[in-house]
Formats: structure tokens, sequence, C-alpha cells
């Protein structure tokens, strides 16, 4: 129960965002449409927003049938008693639900591609047929000028030179031969002489030299954090427990300057030219990398809060089970200002729309597959800015880039891995047994090896202590791995929480709780051991 409560609090909210994300590939954002940038070309447009209409009706409705439908598997986990089904059935419905819903935007996407490049090449074979006509045209009428030339050149060639003669001679004893023109032609005399056309410029560079993140803004959070680890350590040494998850505190502390470079990075990012106003450019550069910059500062804050927060509970009891409603409260909060991020980068792009130029952006559509993934070999950057969702996309084409999608497509096939690894583990039995001079506790493989001399205290008991996991595994009918006892010392647990007898020893200083599979077993084994 407890999983689906933490998988339904922290997995559950994924398919809202990706949802109403998707949704927004719908508008038009900056002049990109479903991934596909806006058509320059004035003929055509009608048509291609009539595509586009009839595309949005059946693009929302295939949505609205896939997110409803997402929305109810989730409840089959609830049926489902076991810890790893039910984790396997979260994890192959948020890898589904995203794929399924990424569907009508691809489908959408492949479409208004086609039809552009449909366009592309009708246009195309148009001005190559135009061309031929012209080009036959020309020849044609250039051959018959040339014949009627050389017809009328040797009529008058003879009568021509002897009065051309004439006249010339006697405008050179006047000294007028310019006006009898007798002079060589000056070709462009006589013909109006215009100013190159005034073509208006916009700067490009302006929009991406826009910076909004400011590193004294960032300072206070980090500098906070690093307090709370300083103090989490100069703490340690009072309580054992503390000191088993101490690692957590400067983990989540460190994720606060993160948060600051990821900042950084983003706001000097180029920010896409949507004018070629440079006024227009810089102010809409400028307020979008305002959203940003805040949303950053965010979730600087919001770490620090929970780095502050995580150095209270480690140390209490039960401290790591309060850490991980801390945890989900942390991840409800992010997911809501996310939310917001992303109303307030809609709004803004609505609010540009009717100033942006699809003229003065480049049509690279045949550099995204999908509208989802970029790959352009002639691109040096690394990072771009998405047509789906926020932020920012990789560019495939780059050693880069091909190591990060390397890197993901690794961690997606590791989660059916895991799935299985952990149906393996909840399913395998247990094995607790004394080979030679030792006491073996197996399951996939050797946990521990105690030497029998070493078995000191040893006791049969019919009830375990109120017990907190702080590593290791904790299933209805395994907790394995290292564990606190409440108002306790930390021992180590290789068990089934639903026997009714479990061996408690000492060894070399440190508390065991074991049990074999069955009770009679766990019983065997005590008296083996010289119990009483």
């Amino acid at each position: 129960m407890l999983l689906n409560i933490i998988m339904w609090i922290g997995l559950y909210p994924v398919i809202f965002i990706m949802y109403f994300v998707l949704k927004l590939s719908a508008k038009d954002r900056s002049g990109i449409v479903f991934g596909v940038r806006l058509p320059k070309a004035a003929d055509g447009e009608e048509e291609f927003a009539a595509l586009l209409e009839e595309r949005r009706k059946i693009y929302y409705r295939q949505m609205r049938m896939t997110f409803f439908v997402f929305l109810v598997i989730p409840l089959i986990s609830f049926l489902v008693p076991y810890f790893s089904i039910q984790f396997t059935i979260w994890m192959f419905w948020m890898l589904v639900a995203i794929l399924f819903l990424e569907l009508p935007y691809i489908r959408a996407n492949r479409e208004l591609v086609k039809w552009k490049k449909e366009r592309r090449l009708a246009a195309a074979e148009r001005a190559e047929q135009k061309e031929t006509a012209d080009s036959q045209e020309n020849g044609s009428s250039k051959e018959s000028r040339r014949v009627s030339e050389n017809r009328d050149a040797e009529e008058c060639d003879c009568v021509s030179k002897d009065r051309d003669a004439e006249e010339c001679s006697r405008a050179s004893e006047s000294g007028s031969t310019k006006e009898a023109g007798c002079m060589p032609e000056n070709r462009n005399e006589g013909k109006s002489s215009h100013a190159p056309e005034l073509v208006r410029h916009f700067e490009l560079s302006q929009a991406g030299a826009v910076r909004r993140v400011r590193a004294g803004s960032f300072l206070p959070p980090v500098i906070v954090s690093a307090a709370v680890v300083i103090l989490a350590f100069l703490r340690s040494g009072t309580n054992g427990h503390y000191t088993g998850l101490l690692w957590i505190i400067p983990v989540f502390a460190l994720c606060t300057p993160l948060f600051f470079a990821a900042a950084a990075w983003m706001d000097r990012q180029r920010t896409a030219v949507i004018s070629r106003d440079s006024g227009i450019n810089v102010n809409f550069a400028r307020a979008k990398k305002q959203v940003w910059s805040r949303y950053w500062l965010f979730c600087a804050w919001l770490n620090t809060a929970f780095t502050a927060l995580a150095a209270l509970l480690v140390p209490r009891e039960a401290g790591g089970s309060w850490l991980l409603w801390g945890c989900l409260l942390y991840t409800l909060i992010l997911t809501a200002g996310s939310g917001k991020m992303a109303g307030k980068l809609s709004r803004l792009e609505e609010r540009y729309a009717p100033q942006t130029d699809a003229s003065v952006m480049e049509d690279d559509d045949d550099n995204w597959l999908w509208g989802c993934v970029y790959h352009n070999r002639s691109d040096k950057r690394v990072m771009v800015e998405a047509r789906v969702g926020l932020g920012t996309s990789v560019n495939v084409a780059t050693p880069v880039g091909r190591g990060l999608t390397v890197f993901s497509v690794f961690v997606l096939l590791m989660i059916p891995i895991l799935c299985l690894w952990t149906i393996m583990v909840e399913f395998t039995p247990l094995r607790l047994e004394i080979r030679g001079d030792e006491l073996v506790a197996e399951q996939l493989k050797t946990d521990y090896r105690i030497a029998v001399s070493d078995i000191t205290e040893l006791t049969l008991v019919e009830e375990l202590p109120e017990l907190s996991k702080i590593a290791g595994t904790g299933m209805d009918n395994l907790y394995k791995g290292k564990w606190h006892i409440l108002y306790g010392d930390n021992c180590e647990v290789f068990l089934n929480p639903q026997n009714n007898l479990f061996l408690r020893f000492v060894s070399d200083g440190v508390l065991y709780y074991m049990s074999a599979p069955e009770d009679e077993e766990t019983r065997a084994l005590y008296e083996k051991l010289g119990g009483k």
C-alpha cells in the first residue's frame, strides 16, 4: 500500500503534465505548430490553415481518449498484493503512457511536414516548367530576330556606309561629332539611375545576448545549503542513526548550485528570432529568459528548504519514513511550480504571436525527426530550443548529443531490467543455513557469512521491534539490509516479516535479526547454534 501511495503522489502527476504540455504544441508557439514551422509563402496559407484546424480536432480527440484510458490503468495496482508487481505496473504505465501520448503529436507532425514537402515539390515543378517554356520561347524569338537582322543588314549595308561616312565627315569639320552620333554610345546615359533599394535589416545576435540570470540572486540559497551541510556534519557524532543517512544532506545540497548552473547555461542560449524588428526580438528574449530565471531561482530555494528539512528529519526516530514523505511533498511543489512556469511561457508566446514573422525564421523541419529529435550535422550546438514541451532538446548529430542519447536509451532499457530484478528478489525465497563453521544467508547472492564462533547473545524472538529502513530492501515478505530500531540502535536484517520466529544475535559488535523461510527451520537453526 505504501508503494502505491508513493507512486500515486510521485508518478501519477506525470500524465497530467504530459497531457497539458503536449496540448500546447497544437498552438502557435513562435511560428511553430506541432513541431512544424509555419509556411512562409503567401500562397497555400489558407489550405495549410484548413489542414491545421482539421488536424487539431483529431489531435484533441485522440489526446483525450489516451489521457482518460491511462488515467484509470494505475488503479489495477491496488488489486495486486505484491510489491514487485505493483512497481512493474507503475514503471511500464509511465513509459507506455508517455509513448501513447506522443503518438498523436507525431501523426500531426508527419502529416503537416508531408503537406509542406508536397507543396515544395509542386512549386519546384512549376518553376522548372516555366523556366523551360521561357527558355524555348526566348530561343525561338532570338533566332527569328537574328535572321531578320542579318537580312536587313545585308540590304542596307552599302547605302548606310556611304551615307554615314558623308555625314560624319561634315560633322567632323564642324566639331559636332557627339551630336551627330559618331562617338561611341554611352548606354547608361539618358537612363534614370536609382539608388539601391534600402533593405531593413534585423539584428540576430541581440536577442541571444540578453542576460537575465544574476549570480547574486543564487548566492544566498547556495550559502544556506552549504551551512546546513556543515551543521549536519558537526552534529553527526551525537546520533549513530544520523551518520547512516548523512550522505543524503550533501547530495541534496549540491543540487542548489546545479540549479544555478542550469540557469546560467540556459540564459546563454540564443532565443529564437521571431520578427524583423530588433526591439521585438530583444523584448521577447528578455521576457522569456526572465521566466526561466525566476523558475530556476524558485527551484534553488525549494531545494535549499528541503535540504534543511532533511537535516532536521534524519536524526529523528523513523527519520527515513518522514524523509520519504518530505520527498513526496518536494515533488508536488516542484511539479506545481513547473506547471506555473509552463503557463507563463504559453501566455508569453500567445502575446507575441501577432508580431511573429514566419519569413525571418529558418525552415529547418528536415532536421527534426517527428518534431521531437533534432539532428543537424552543420549545427555545432549541443542543445537547441525544443519544439515540443519546454526547455531544450539535444542535437544528436554532435558527439555530446550522441553520448547523451545513448545514456538515455541505456536508462530506459534498465527500467524493465530493474522490474525483472525486483520480481526475482520478491519471489526468490531466503536461504539461511549453517555451512561448516559459518552461518550463511543467501538470496540471489550471498548476503552474509558469519562465523558461528563469533555469534553471541543468541535468542529466539517471536516479535520484531519497530524497524525503519536505512539502506536495503523493504517488502511485505522481505526485510534485508541496514535498518534502525525505534528508540534503539542500528541493526542488520535478513528475514521474512510475515514469519513468527526470528533469530536475534550479535557478531563483532553488530546486532542481527534473521529468519529462515519457515519457522520450523528457524527453530532448528537456533538449536544447532546452541540456543536453549
